[in-house]
C-alpha cells in the first residue's frame, strides 16, 4: 500500500468551514458527492452566520457549534473564508486544538507571502497547509464547475485531487506551496484591470453616442473578447447592474492588494493595477465598497 493511499484512507473526517457565497454552493456539492470518493467519510460544516448552515440540515452532515470542533475533530478541512485576516483569527483561536496530521485547505484567495508563513508554522505541529483558491462565478460553484489552482507536492496534489473534483471541473496543479494563490492573484489582476478598461471604454462609448451594449456585442466578435466582456462587460457595466450580493469592491480591491503586495516584494512595479487600485479607492470614499466591483464604471460621469 503507498503512503498516498494511507493518507487517502486516514483522512474519513472532513470539515468545511466558512459557508458564504462560494462555500455554501462548494460544500452542498462536496456533501452529495462525498460518499462516491470516500464511503466512509462524515462530514462537519460551520459558519458563523447559523442561516447559512440551515440548508444542510436536509443533508446528512454534522452542523457544528465552532470552528474549533471541526479544526479538533477533522482530518482534512477545507476553508472558504474572506480574507487572510479571519484566517489568521482562526488560527489564532484554534491554537492547541488541532488534530496532529491535519491537512487544512484554503479555497480562499490569500496572500501568498501570508500563505508560505502559515505552512512553515503549521509544519511544527505536523499539519499540512494547501493553497486551492477557486476561480469562476457562483453558478459555477453552483454546478460544481469551479476552476481550482492548486499549491502543493505532487503527492498531496494526487491525494486530494478526487476530492476536488466534487467541487471543480478544472483542477490545476500549479506548482509548489503558494502558486495556487500566485495564479489566483495574477488572474483576479489582470481580470480587474479588464474590468476598467471595459468600463472606461463604455464611458467613451456612451458619451459619444453609442450604448455600452451594442459596443461591447461587437467587441467580441474581435481581438478585444474575453470573458471579462461577456460577464462584467455585457451583464453588469452595460446594463448598470451592480447589485450588493456580489463580489464587492473591497473583496476585489483585497485581493488586488496581495497582487500588488507580492510585485512590490520582487521589485517590480505594476502601473496598471495601481490604477485599479486607485479607482477602488474612489469607488469606497463614494459609498460604493459593497456594490458588485464593475461598479466602477459609475466613477465616469
Amino acid at each position: 500500500m503507498t503512503r498516498t493511499t494511507s493518507t487517502r484512507e486516514r483522512q474519513s473526517q472532513v470539515g468545511f468551514i466558512g459557508l458564504g457565497v462560494m462555500g455554501q454552493a462548494m460544500c452542498l456539492n462536496l456533501a452529495r458527492k462525498l460518499s462516491t470518493i470516500k464511503p466512509d467519510a462524515e462530514l462537519h460544516v460551520y459558519d458563523q452566520n447559523p442561516e447559512r448552515s440551515e440548508v444542510f440540515k436536509a443533508i446528512a452532515v454534522r452542523i457544528c457549534e465552532s470552528a474549533n470542533e471541526i479544526l479538533a475533530r477533522c482530518e482534512l478541512v477545507f476553508l472558504s473564508l474572506p480574507s487572510g485576516v479571519e484566517i489568521a483569527q482562526l488560527l489564532d483561536l484554534s491554537a492547541g486544538r488541532r488534530k496532529t496530521g491535519q491537512w487544512i485547505i484554503d479555497c480562499g484567495t490569500t496572500s501568498v507571502i501570508q500563505t508560505k508563513a502559515i505552512a512553515e508554522a503549521l509544519s511544527k505541529e505536523s499539519v499540512i497547509w494547501i493553497d486551492a483558491p477557486v476561480a469562476r462565478t457562483r453558478e459555477a460553484a453552483i454546478k460544481g464547475q469551479l476552476a481550482m489552482m492548486v499549491g502543493a507536492s505532487p503527492e498531496q496534489f494526487d491525494t486530494i485531487k478526487p476530492i476536488l473534483a466534487t467541487m471543480a471541473s478544472d483542477i490545476s496543479h500549479c506548482g509548489a506551496l503558494g502558486t495556487g494563490q500566485l495564479c489566483k492573484i495574477l488572474n483576479n489582476m489582470i481580470l480587474f484591470q479588464t474590468v476598467e478598461a471595459l468600463a472606461s471604454a463604455a464611458a467613451i462609448s456612451e458619451a459619444y453616442g453609442l450604448e455600452a451594449e451594442m459596443l461591447f456585442s461587437i467587441l467580441s466578435q474581435g481581438s478585444a473578447d474575453s470573458f471579462a466582456l461577456r460577464n462584467h462587460g455585457l451583464k453588469a457595466i452595460a446594463p448598470r447592474v451592480f447589485p450588493e450580493s456580489a463580489f464587492p469592491v473591497s473583496y476585489a480591491q483585497k485581493d488586488l492588494s496581495y497582487a500588488l503586495e507580492l510585485a512590490e516584494s520582487l521589485g517590480i512595479r505594476c502601473e496598471g493595477a495601481q490604477t485599479v487600485d486607485h479607482r477602488f479607492d474612489l469607488a469606497i470614499k463614494n459609498g460604493l465598497s459593497n456594490h458588485y466591483f464593475p461598479v466602477i464604471r459609475s466613477l465616469y460621469k
